[in-house]
């Protein structure tokens, strides 16, 4: 790549801006008809279903669902249904409140979904479950659109009812509990797919949840025969008479027919004493799963569970308070499998002695097998050994101690993109109303590989068994099944393991599994070791187990969901100060491919109500392009609307950012070259937060929030009226006049254009910082023409900003530096760094006296510690690409790979460029350039990517010849304390084959960006001649090991169609929204 292909790939197109931006727009809302009380989201996030919180003229809203395409619900549910296939019944869920609501999702044979099952349960018949055969929508009348009185609208229902097909119901009824008896009631439900299945936890008769009789409950859809009527046999026959017009055998009348059921299936190990007995398994406060020495004295009230079906584990959280006695303790999750028996069929025997007994040919009675089936059972499990539960202090899941108390309130399984098991889990020791905002992870044991691994040797031994056997090689035969039995014994013991806690200091690369022929293929990484002490089990403060890296700040969880890397929480009501929305958490890895630590949580979406006020968040969901719909409304069982983000081009009211932004640049030639978030509270920033939008010529200031009593509150409304443009320290007459009046910078400044002086010398413009100066603070600006800093008269920056308005008027574009294509600015500690295609310069702001008549190129102040002339592998057709620097370390993007500072370097006192002993980093299956350097850290900022526990490091590696891209990783190390050596910077366990360190992501194709949050994978391409520009996501379930998951790319609902380049992507830490720029102007998904 040389220079010219690098900087205008990178920062320019050869297009006319168009004066487009796209800005933020939060899209429609389905606003319920009635509040509802319950809710469901398919796992492709592109279906749901609500249930009304009241019975106060719901009707047909009952139950209704939606499309997240769609600004509105749709009814479900008719005034007469088909129950278990009998058509004509008064539908027991029209017009009455529900509890719980569930989704059963169908696929078809290429693993795709292709069909949506609601399951409900009412708030009045707490022992009775429904399935609805389809998402099938009734169509809404035109009289209920207009809104007419409610008579009027009953019959408008009535004869709009009469032309659709009745709702499908199959029904459950009398639920039993462990001991056969009716439950006392439902309290919780969970839906599988592949196969069907319901789950519900049942309270004991008693009414008492933990009681005796208490415990989880199967329901399956199924198909069972039933006798005809003498009603429906006469039936048949004059149906048969019209089409005939004959008289009718009455031996070609059928007798009976199939029908649809929801059945309750035993699921005790011991077969029950007749086909009526329907148990569900016990769960009650004498489980040796859950407690710890002597019963438990109760089990809580609530329940969740989740079913991983990599694993068949299910997952159960609960909230028990152990035994008085002082050794007594408790588990707060415990772990169950479905396995199966296999039992003689009574119904196909019965059936099957009957035809025998009615042939007359002799011959056909030969048939003596006897026919079975297999019937679903449950067993539970400890998902730690009481010996690895500890002190309450130190506990997650598990404590000892007389009557401590474990809450867990939602359960989750997150499968990592380094092929490693993780149980996510809200909660920790303690009562359910002090752990709502604490979230961890746990490493679990996963021996699926090793379990399909035992299974293809048993099916080889029982083929030569089999063969054995037609020889009749008796010694052979024993041997034979002598080895098949004790391989019997090994795969129950290795999947007894499966899905439990694993020791946390365990290696999982020792057991990486390849193929068993060439070219040995990656197949899977698993934790093996289960835990057995307190000393192998995650604690309470280990920074590999709190997600976020501590409890979440805005308030108590609602909901939480994985995507990817990332786990998602919603808040509903916040705490004192502070707002409600969706946050996120990103896991960072180490180079065994584990979790070594978690990102802070962060805004990840914000949902603001037409008040202005944000919206509580009950629940959400996130779709492949990290489009959300959220669950909001007054409570939890009072939710209101339905509301989704999309990439969009935002509103059009003329007053929102769009056209700030619009103006701002609209003459502009490139159109958007940056786009950088400055979060609030950063070093020389204060108390609001700023996006910053590069164009060639001109910086836009953009305030996106502010700190109100120490919570970052998003900036809403008009960002138009209070725009203001300032031409190097002096007011534009051109932009700043509105209807003749001119206007000044105000309190309703919330967008700040700065252009002219200095800053027009070195356009185009690349990379835009904020730096401490001395007790203030400056913006530093970098450009093809060198750097320049926005100061006044004396040479003073800006004390910290309440908002825009404070910035002086009188400030001017100051060049400090002439280098030339300069591209980057990194700002860490006191010092500044600039990177240029050819050198990395280190400017000291303690030593840099902006107050002098001549700021150029201050020698005492700047120092060059990186050119690509005095780097071992480079000369001086080299270009240095990108850069990241945090504390000592350091490494660069160059045009023949990466590089990093040499061992016991420091970045911040290193003298020259030959003193940095630039270290050569190997990369897997280089290609060359590498184009981009993506670091990603605890707090948020890419300066502390080697403090605070470390982090990781992205980087994108091109080659536009071979018209070749790929993603690689690596860990970083935290180096606060320690001297840099080469484990500050190490691979991540990628491979494709065995023994070859692979790239994470393989595209095969060139790419000039990548980004990524740890759930979205965005990567874009520029105009390649009559190709035009792409803007793709990367499935968020990318993990090692797939060399073509590359090319499962999906394009963003984004018309780049006229553009030529796409050049930026950034997280606004404000609003949680991700936006794209480029010379189409800025699309956001908001």
């Amino acid at each position: 790549m040389n220079l010219f292909t690098h900087i205008y790939s990178r920062y320019f197109s050869f297009s006319v801006f168009i004066g487009l931006l796209v800005v933020p727009c939060q899209l429609g809302a389905a606003v319920l008809r009635f509040p509802a009380s319950c809710y469901a989201t398919s796992s492709d996030a592109k279906i749901f279903f609500v249930g009304a919180g009241t019975a106060d003229g719901v009707a047909q809203y009952a139950l209704s669902g939606g499309n997240r395409e769609d600004n509105k619900t749709l009814p479900l549910m008719t005034e007469t249904a088909a129950l278990d296939d009998t058509p004509g019944q008064k539908n027991p869920l029209y017009n009455t409140p529900l509890a719980f609501v569930g989704i059963i999702e169908e696929y078809n044979m290429f693993g795709q979904i292709s069909g949506y099952k609601p399951v409900a349960v009412t708030a009045n018949d707490r022992v009775t479950v429904y399935s609805i055969a389809q998402y099938s929508p009734i169509k809404e009348t035109v009289e209920q659109d207009k809104k007419k009185q409610p008579e009027a609208d009953d019959t408008a229902s009535k004869k709009e009812e009469s032309k659709v097909e009745q709702t499908q119901l199959t029904v459950a009824r009398d639920v039993k509990d462990s001991s056969n008896a009716v439950t006392g009631g439902i309290i919780a439900l969970r839906t599988l797919s592949s196969p069907s299945r319901i789950l519900v936890a049942v309270k004991s008769h008693t009414g008492v949840w933990g009681d005796v009789g208490s415990g989880i409950a199967l329901l399956e859809p199924r198909i069972e025969e039933r006798a005809l009527t003498s009603e429906e046999r006469e039936a048949i026959v004059q149906a048969m008479k019209k089409e005939n017009s004959q008289q009718v055998n009455q031996e070609s009348v059928p007798t009976s027919k199939n029908i649809h059921v929801l059945k309750q299936v035993d699921l005790w190990v011991q077969k029950p004493e007749s086909e009526s007995i329907a148990r569900a398994f016990p769960l009650d406060v004498s489980c040796d799963a859950i407690k710890i020495g002597n019963t438990l004295a109760n089990l809580g009230t609530a329940v969740d569970m989740h079913w991983d079906s990599a694993m068949n584990r299910l997952y159960i959280a609960l909230q028990p308070t152990a035994g008085a006695a002082a050794g007594d303790g408790a588990r707060s999750i415990v772990v169950a499998r479905f396995d199966s028996v296999i039992e003689i069929d009574q119904e196909a025997l019965k059936k099957k002695e009957a035809i025998q007994r009615a042939s007359q040919n002799q011959q056909e009675n030969k048939d003596t097998e006897i026919p079975k089936k297999a019937r679903p059972v449950l067993q539970l499990f400890s998902v730690c050994p009481a010996s690895a539960c500890g002190l309450p202090e130190e506990g997650i899941i598990g404590a000892c101690g007389a009557g401590v108390q474990v809450s867990c309130h939602k359960v989750r399984t997150l499968n990592t993109s380094t092929s490693l098991s993780y149980l996510i889990v809200q909660g920790g020791v303690g009562a359910p109303h002090a752990t709502k905002r604490s979230v961890y992870a746990l490493p679990l044991v996963r021996t699926t590989s090793e379990v399909l691994r035992l299974n293809a040797a048993l099916e080889k031994m029982q083929s030569e068994l089999a063969d054995k056997k037609k020889t009749e090689d008796t010694v052979a035969c024993v041997t034979l099944q002598k080895n098949i039995d004790a391989l019997l014994l090994v795969r129950r013991d290795v999947d007894m393991g499966q899905g439990l806690l694993a020791n946390k200091h365990e290696d999982p690369r020792v057991s990486d599994a390849f193929g068993q022929t060439a070219p040995y293929r990656f197949a899977d990484r698993s934790f093996k070791v289960p835990a057995k002490t307190v000393s192998e089990v995650p604690l309470a403060h280990d920074r590999a187990a709190f997600v976020g890296g501590g409890p979440v700040p805005a308030g108590d969880i609602t909901s939480l969901f994985v995507r990817g890397d990332a786990v998602f929480v919603t808040v509903g009501d916040p705490a004192p100060g502070q707002q409600p929305g969706v946050f996120y958490s990103q896991a960072l890895f180490d180079e065994m491919g584990k979790i070594k630590s978690w990102s802070y949580w962060r805004r990840s979406g914000t949902w603001v109500s037409d008040t202005g006020v944000n919206e509580k968040v009950f629940s959400a969901s996130v779709d492949a392009f990290d489009q959300k719909m959220a669950v909001v409304g007054d409570a939890p069982e009072k939710i209101t609307a339905i509301k989704r983000s999309a990439w969009s081009a935002g509103q059009k009211d003329g007053h929102a950012l769009v056209h700030a932004l619009n103006s701002a640049f609209e003459k502009e030639p490139v159109g958007v070259l940056g786009l950088f978030d400055f979060p609030a509270g950063m070093p020389g920033l204060g108390d609001i937060s700023l996006l910053a939008a590069l164009g060639s010529r001109s910086l836009v200031l953009a305030h996106t929030g502010s700190l109100v009593d120490g919570v970052l509150v998003p900036e809403t409304g008009d960002f138009v009226s209070g725009m203001y443009t300032l031409d190097d320290g002096t007011p534009c007459a051109a932009r700043n006049v509105v209807d003749g009046q001119k206007k000044s910078i105000s309190a309703h400044t919330r967008v700040l254009s700065l252009c002219g002086g200095d800053l027009a010398q070195i356009s185009p413009l690349t990379s835009v910082e904020i730096a401490p100066y001395k007790d203030k603070s400056i913006i530093c600006a970098s450009g093809v023409g060198g750097v320049a800093v926005l100061v006044d008269a004396l040479g003073n920056g800006f004390g910290p900003l309440a908002q825009l308005s404070g910035l002086p008027t009188d400030m001017r574009w100051k060049k400090i530096a002439d280098w030339p294509f300069v591209t980057k600015l990194i700002c860490d500690d006191c010092y500044l760094y600039a990177l240029s295609d050819t050198r990395l310069m280190r400017i000291d702001l303690h030593q840099l006296d902006l107050s002098a008549d001549s700021l150029l190129n201050q020698t005492r102040a700047v120092t060059e510690i990186a050119h690509v002339e005095a780097i071992a592998g480079l000369n001086k057709q080299s270009i240095l690409t990108d850069c990241v620097i945090s504390g000592k370390f350091a490494a660069l993007g160059t045009s023949k790979g990466l590089v990093r500072l040499g061992d016991a370097g420091d970045i911040r006192t290193v003298s020259s460029s030959l003193a940095a002993r630039w270290t050569p980093v190997e990369l897997p299956e280089s290609l060359g350039v590498v184009s981009r350097l993506l670091p990603i850290s605890a707090t948020g900022r890419v300066q502390d990517v080697a403090r605070k526990g470390g982090g990781m490091l992205y980087l994108l590696n091109v080659s536009v010849g071979n018209n070749k891209g790929h993603v690689v990783r690596f860990s970083v190390a935290d180096m606060d304390n320690a001297a840099l050596d080469s484990s500050c910077l190490q691979l991540l366990p990628d491979y494709f084959f065995k023994g070859l360190p692979a790239p994470f992501i393989d595209f095969e194709s060139y790419k000039d960006q990548f980004f990524t949050d740890g759930s979205l994978h965005l990567v874009m391409r520029n105009r390649d001649g009559e190709e035009a520009p792409s803007i793709h996501a990367a499935a968020s379930t990318v993990r090692a090991g797939y060399r073509t998951v590359g090319r499962a790319t999906a394009a963003l609902p984004i018309d780049v169609s006229k553009a030529h380049a796409v050049s930026c992507a950034v997280r606004c830490s404000a609003t949680g929204a991700w936006l794209v720029g480029g010379d189409m102007g800025v699309y956001i998904n908001e």
